[in-house]
């Protein structure tokens, strides 16, 4: 679910990335709108591993134990909470 999640989020930057756009809508070869599309997703991919990346580092246990140990405690307490139904579904 987490990666449909995420592909719908790359697909909606590139229905949102006007340069793309301009070159698709341009007269340019069906090799270049290809080029320029797929370096857009390059681009978007990175971002997005630079992105996961840097949350990831904000979260580390290693890097912010207290921070860390926070959200975990936090995460334990909601899940916790959540109806017994969705405990028991498992």
């Amino acid at each position: 679910m987490e990666d449909k999640v995420n592909i719908e989020n790359i697909y909606q930057k590139v229905c949102q990335h006007e340069e793309l756009r301009q070159v698709i809508k341009a007269n340019n070869t069906e090799t270049n709108k290809k080029r320029k599309f797929d370096d857009v997703i390059d681009e978007i991919l990175l971002d997005f591993v630079n992105s996961k990346l840097e949350l990831y580092k904000k979260l580390s246990k290693l890097s912010q134990p207290k921070i860390n140990a926070d959200l975990k405690r936090q995460l334990y307490q909601a899940y916790l909470e959540q109806p017994s139904s969705h405990l028991d579904s498992a």
